[in-house]
């Protein structure tokens, strides 16, 4: 899911798992050791559409890509939000269960950047 304005599903290949810094720059030495550290694993995506920044949400080749169904991960009928907010030192990516963007986070995944930024993550997002 793309998370430019408007929102749309952009498809990709997963090609594999990235293991050094010039697959992904998330494994960069400063940021290695912190975006590790939670033991979220990173892979080398091989976009089919153009995105600048996206949120993967795997499903099978045969799943209706551009439908309302692949928008709703956790199948309540409702099209969720997907999102990114600054925190102090990193990108707070999430997904939220209601197409408002106002409901609980059903998922969050954070990457550090190693340097400040201006915080603008809502208090339930800014922690998590």
């Amino acid at each position: 899911m793309t998370l430019d304005d408007p929102q749309r599903v952009a498809m990709a290949r997963i090609e594999g798992r990235a293991e050094a810094a010039e697959d992904c720059p998330a494994l960069i030495e400063d940021r290695r050791e912190a975006n590790l550290a939670s033991g979220v694993s990173f892979y080398r995506v091989a976009p089919l559409d153009e995105a600048a920044l996206a949120i993967g949400v795997l499903q099978s080749p045969g799943a209706a890509a551009g439908s309302e169904a692949a928008l709703d991960i956790n199948r309540d009928g409702r099209r969720d939000t997907y999102g990114h907010c600054a925190t102090a030192e990193g990108i707070r990516f999430f997904v939220r269960g209601d197409p408002d963007g106002n409901g609980r986070p059903l998922w969050t995944g954070y990457y550090y950047l190693g340097y400040d930024l201006q915080p603008d993550c809502s208090d339930d997002l800014a922690g998590t």
